[in-house]
C-alpha cells in the first residue's frame, strides 16, 4: 500500500465548501435567535400596548390603592370602589371614577390578559424574565391586592365554573422562583 500524504485541488475544494457551509450554517443560526428574541420582543410589546388601556390604567390604581372591595351581591358578585379613600391617596387626580367594577370589567381588562400572558410563558412563545420584565408589576398588584384574592377564592368555591385563572397564579409562583 502506497500512502500519499499530498492533498489534490479536488479535496481541498471540498474542505473549503465544508468550511464555508459551517460558517454559513452558524450565521444563519444566530441571525435566527436574533430574529426570534426580536419577535419575542415584538409580542411582548403588544401584549403590554394591548393591556394598557386608559381604564385599565385606572383600575390598577384602584387596585394597587386597595380601594376596592369585593361584594359576593347574592352570587352577583361585584367590586365596590371606595372612591374616598381613593381621592384621599391620589388627592390631584382628576377621574371620573365608577362606583363600582363588574367581575367581567375585572376579568376583561386585568385578569385575563395577565392569564393569557401565563399562557404564552407556559407554552415557550414568552420567556419567563421577559415576562416578569413586562407584566411583573402588575400581576404583583392584582394578585396581593385583598379584594382580587377574595374573588379568586369565591371563583373556585363557585360550583358553576371552573375557571380559575390557574395560568396567572402559576406564573405568579414562577415569578417568585425567579426572584429567590
Amino acid at each position: 500500500m502506497n500512502y500519499n500524504p499530498t492533498i489534490t485541488l479536488e479535496t481541498f475544494v471540498t474542505i473549503i465548501y465544508c468550511l464555508l457551509t459551517a460558517f454559513i450554517l452558524i450565521v444563519a443560526f444566530r441571525q435566527l435567535k436574533f430574529f426570534n428574541r426580536t419577535n419575542n420582543a415584538q409580542f411582548l410589546h403588544n401584549l403590554e400596548t394591548k393591556f394598557i388601556s386608559a381604564e385599565t390604567i385606572k383600575l390598577i390604581a384602584i387596585v394597587h390603592a386597595d380601594c376596592l372591595d369585593f361584594d359576593e351581591n347574592n352570587n352577583i358578585p361585584i367590586f365596590r370602589v371606595q372612591i374616598s379613600r381613593f381621592e384621599e391617596v391620589y388627592p390631584n387626580r382628576k377621574w371620573d371614577l365608577k362606583d363600582y367594577y363588574t367581575t367581567y370589567e375585572i376579568d376583561w381588562l386585568l385578569l385575563n390578559p395577565l392569564d393569557t400572558l401565563g399562557s404564552h410563558v407556559d407554552t415557550g412563545v414568552i420567556d419567563v424574565k421577559s415576562a416578569h420584565q413586562y407584566f411583573g408589576w402588575y400581576i404583583n398588584v392584582a394578585l396581593s391586592n385583598r379584594a382580587i384574592i377574595n374573588y379568586l377564592k369565591w371563583i373556585e368555591n363557585y360550583e358553576k365554573t371552573s375557571f380559575v385563572f390557574e395560568k396567572l397564579t402559576q406564573l405568579n409562583l414562577r415569578f417568585q422562583e425567579l426572584l429567590k
